[in-house]
């Protein structure tokens, strides 16, 4: 056993996480709490995080629509940092414009726009092609009465023009403050690949939903959140350089003990299991694919 105190609101809290040699899932080992970037180093972290509050209101804070989560999602996504995708839906739900069925044209030319960031001037990037999708996705969720489980809500948005899965999984997260989904991006990858906790064969996007079962099952493990355990990754790995990242990969060879095509099929299995216990069809892993931002 490896047992660790936390300083949390109410006094000192004890987690206690298995042996390093113990096995989270079978072939693939918790590995040293003190070793950087082990499954148990990772747990350690979230549970810290946790504890002590340091997400309390990161989702499901000032957006409360399905309309403006969806909004906001596509407004930020690749090349768009927070604060600018930020200071464009706030541009745009000032002026009004997301009320209604604003046209394509109408939402682009506020978006093209100078913004305000911090006191700069800043242009929003993309702005033809995130009006279009915009238009679309306020379009359709017109149409449609919104599930409320997430892994059926989440397929739903998927099909929107310009959603993909890591949108889709955030506008659930947000809107539904669900651990059914998880937003796995390149920092979440990187770190799981280093971690053993993500077999090497697996890549986005068309592997997304093998990879979110197998972060929900290691979330499980940890005892944490998946809505913890994916943002407190995100944010440990923005602040590791590669340097390090590169060490720790090399010391954490001996964590997967494992047979990759055994690792497969469980995985493969998740999927089925989560799909059929959300009430639909499969989805083809090509559509994932195609809606990937």
């Amino acid at each position: 056993m490896q047992a660790f105190h936390i300083a949390a609101e109410h006094g000192i809290e004890r987690v206690e996480l298995p042996a390093a040699d113990a096995e989270w899932i079978a072939g693939c080992r918790w590995g040293d709490a003190a070793v950087p970037l082990t499954p148990s180093w990772i747990a350690k972290q979230a549970h810290m995080r946790w504890r002590q509050r340091a997400y309390e209101g990161f989702f499901g804070g000032e957006v409360t629509s399905l309309r403006g989560e969806a909004a906001f999602c596509l407004l930020s996504g690749f090349g768009i940092r927070a604060e600018v995708a930020r200071a464009a839906y706030h541009k745009l739900t000032d002026m009004g414009v997301l009320e209604g069925m604003p046209d394509a044209a109408t939402i682009r030319e506020v978006l093209e726009q100078p913004l305000d960031v911090g006191g700069r001037k800043v242009r929003y990037r993309f702005p033809r092609v995130r009006a279009e999708y915009l238009h679309g996705a306020l379009r359709v969720l017109s149409s449609i009465t919104p599930a409320q489980n997430g892994i059926a809500l989440r397929r739903q948005l998927l099909q929107i023009k310009g959603i993909g899965p890591k949108t889709a999984s955030f506008v659930v997260r947000n809107h539904l403050l669900s651990d059914e989904v998880a937003i796995l991006d390149i920092h979440l990858i990187r770190a799981g690949q280093i971690a053993r906790i993500f077999p090497r064969n697996l890549r986005l996007p068309s592997d997304y939903m093998k990879l979110e079962a197998r972060f929900l099952a290691f979330a499980a493990a940890c005892g944490v959140p998946a809505s913890i355990l994916d943002i407190a990754i995100w944010d440990i790995m923005r602040g590791i350089s590669l340097t390090r990242l590169a060490r720790a990969d090399a010391m954490n060879a001996s964590l997967w003990t494992g047979d990759d095509d055994d690792q497969a099929r469980h995985d493969q299995a998740q999927v089925d299991s989560r799909t059929e216990s959300a009430g639909g069809g499969t989805v083809d892993e090509r559509q994932w694919a195609q809606h990937l931002l």
